[in-house]
C-alpha cells in the first residue's frame, strides 16, 4: 500500500507513535509518506527519514489563508496518489481536505485524545472519513456520541511500544529510582520525599527552561537528574534502570509514555486522567492511580513503595507484564489490518468529492478573505 500520514503538529507525548508507526509499515515493505509542516519538522527531519518514510514538508504555504492552503495541499495529495489518507495528529488544514480528495483514496483519522477538539472536525468531515481509529476506548466511544459515527467504522488500536524481553529485577536497594515527565508538582513532591527521610533518585524528563523552573534553587541536588530531550535511547534505558514511572499532571489521552514505562518494569504512580490508565492500571496490584494532584498523596505511595522492596518488585513485574501486551508490532499489524480494510471500502463505495465543501465552524471567520489578506498586506 501507498500511505501518506499527515502531522502537522508532531506532539513530543506522540512521537514515539508516529516515529513507531511509520518505521514499522515501512520496514512492512509499504510505501509510506509523512506529510509535516516545514516549521514542526525543523530538527527532526534526520530522524523521520530514518523510520524509511518519505517525509514531504512543503506541500502548502505555511502562511496563507485556510481557504488558499486547502485546496494546495488536496492537489498535492491527489498528485502523490496514495491509496490511504491517515491523519496521525493534525491542525485544520489536516481535516479541510478531505472533501477534495480523490474518491478513491482511503480516509483514515487517528484519535489521541477524548476532547472535542478532536471530535469536532471529525463530526463535520464524518461523510469524508473511510474509517477511524481511538487510542483508547473512551476516544471511540467519543467518535460514535460525539461525532455521531457508526460504531462499524470505529476501531480501537492502543498504542505500541518497545518493551523489555527481561523481567524487571531488584537490581540494588540504593534508594528509590523514579522517572517523570517535567511538571510543576515535582519539586513539592521531591521536597516531601525527603522530610520523609525517603531516599531517591528522580529523572525529569523535559527541557532545561521547563526544568530550572520547575526545582529552581534544587536544580544541582544530587538526586536530581535532568533528562534534556533525550532520544529514544537514552529515554528507554532510564525507564530500564528506574522502579517507578511518577506522571503527576492530568493525561488528557491514552499515554504512550505510561504504557511504555510499564512495558519496560516502571511501576506507574499517576495522576487522573480520562483515558489511559483505566486500561492499563490496576490500583495496588501493578502500580496507583490517584485522583487529584496533591504532592502529599504521591509521596505517600512512594514511600510505601521505597519502604517494603518486595511489594515494589511484585507490582514492577505486574506492569511489566500488562505493558507487554501494547507491543510495538502488535501495533503496527492492526494499523496495516485497519488500512487494508478502509482501502477496500474505499474502493467498493467511493466517496463524493466537493470543491466548496464548507468548512468547520473553527476555520470559518466572518471577515472576507480579500479584507483579511488587504489586513495583512498592511502588517507586513
Amino acid at each position: 500500500m501507498k500511505i501518506a500520514v499527515i502531522d502537522t503538529k508532531l506532539d513530543a507525548g506522540t512521537d514515539g507513535f508516529l516515529t513507531g508507526l511509520l518505521k514499522g509499515l515501512a520496514g512492512k515493505g509499504h510505501d509510506v509518506h509523512l506529510i509535516v509542516s516545514g516549521a514542526a519538522a525543523d530538527g527532526r527531519r534526520s530522524r523521520f527519514a530514518e523510520t524509511g518514510a518519505v517525509v514531504h514538508s512543503d506541500l502548502w504555504p505555511a502562511d496563507g489563508f485556510i481557504e488558499e492552503t486547502t485546496p494546495v495541499l488536496a492537489d498535492r495529495i491527489n498528485g502523490l496518489g496514495p491509496d490511504v489518507y491517515a491523519i496521525a495528529d493534525a491542525d485544520d488544514v489536516g481535516w479541510t481536505v478531505l472533501p477534495r480528495l480523490a474518491a478513491g483514496i482511503a480516509t483514515v483519522a487517528v484519535g489521541h485524545r477524548d476532547t472535542e477538539a478532536l471530535f469536532l472536525p471529525a463530526r463535520h468531515y464524518r461523510s469524508f472519513l473511510t474509517r477511524v481509529v481511538g487510542v483508547g476506548p473512551e476516544v471511540c466511544v467519543g467518535y460514535v456520541l460525539s461525532s455521531v459515527i457508526d460504531k462499524e467504522r470505529v476501531e480501537w488500536i492502543p498504542y505500541g511500544v518497545t518493551a523489555s524481553d527481561a523481567e524487571p529485577a531488584d537490581a540494588d536497594g540504593n534508594g528509590l529510582k523514579i522517572v517523570a515527565p517535567a511538571a510543576p508538582e515535582l519539586a513539592p513532591v521531591a521536597g516531601r520525599l525527603t522530610e520523609k527521610g525517603v531516599a531517591f533518585e528522580l529523572t525529569v524528563v523535559g527541557d532545561d527552561a521547563s526544568f530550572r523552573t520547575i526545582f529552581g534553587d534544587a536544580a544541582g541536588a544530587e538526586n536530581i537528574v535532568l533528562l534534556d530531550r533525550p532520544d529514544d535511547d537514552a529515554a528507554l534505558a532510564a525507564l530500564r534502570r528506574a522502579d517507578v514511572f511518577l506522571a503527576t499532571a492530568v493525561f488528557d489521552g491514552f499515554s504512550y509514555m505510561l504504557a511504555e514505562a510499564m512495558a519496560n518494569g516502571c511501576a506507574p504512580v499517576v495522576g487522573a486522567s480520562a483515558n489511559g490508565r483505566s486500561e492499563l492500571i490496576e490500583t495496588g496490584a501493578n502500580g496507583f492511580a490517584i485522583n487529584g494532584a496533591d504532592p502529599e498523596i504521591f509521596a505517600e505511595k512512594l514511600t510505601l513503595l521505597a519502604a517494603d522492596r518486595a511489594a515494589l518488585l511484585g507490582m514492577r513485574r505486574a506492569a511489566w507484564q500488562t505493558g507487554g501486551e501494547y507491543a510495538l508490532a502488535k501495533m503496527v499489524e492492526n494499523y496495516e489490518n485497519c488500512f487494508a480494510k478502509a482501502v477496500a471500502e474505499a474502493s467498493a463505495a467511493p466517496r463524493a468529492t466537493y470543491a466548496d465543501y464548507p468548512l468547520m465552524e473553527t476555520c470559518r471567520s466572518r471577515v472576507p478573505l480579500w479584507l483579511r489578506k488587504l489586513k495583512a498586506g498592511f502588517k507586513s
